[in-house]
């Protein structure tokens, strides 16, 4: 186990290959996991992603809400069970709800950016 911070980081949409802004984020997750025990929830994704240096990478595969929902607490918790203390969802409202709701469960920290 590594004296490293841990982070969840939940991401709606993972592409490499997308022109919005989100391929920017694939790039700032590389960095970010040099810094840090990076765990990635990815809500959907064309493939498989991958995220050199992430400790682990979850995709959430159910396609009816509820089950999604349930899905996504799942691997909240998961991770949380991994030493994950903060997590950050970028840009998903029922996720941040979600992990809020996980957090309280498991008293951790929930950080959130919206677009205003």
């Amino acid at each position: 186990m590594t004296d490293r911070r841990h982070l969840c980081y939940v991401l709606p949409e993972f592409d490499p290959d997308t022109d919005t802004h989100y391929a920017h984020t694939v790039r700032l997750l590389e960095a970010l996991a040099r810094h840090v025990e990076l765990h990635v929830i990815v809500q959907h994704a064309p493939a498989r992603p991958e995220v050199p240096g992430a400790h682990c990478v979850g995709v959430q595969t159910a396609r009816r809400r509820p089950v999604r929902l349930l899905q996504l607490a799942r691997l909240l918790l998961s991770a949380r069970r991994h030493g994950c203390r903060a997590v950050y969802v970028h840009y998903s409202y029922s996720s941040a709800v979600v992990a809020a709701g996980a957090g309280r469960l498991r008293a951790g920290a929930r950080h959130a950016a919206f677009q205003v």
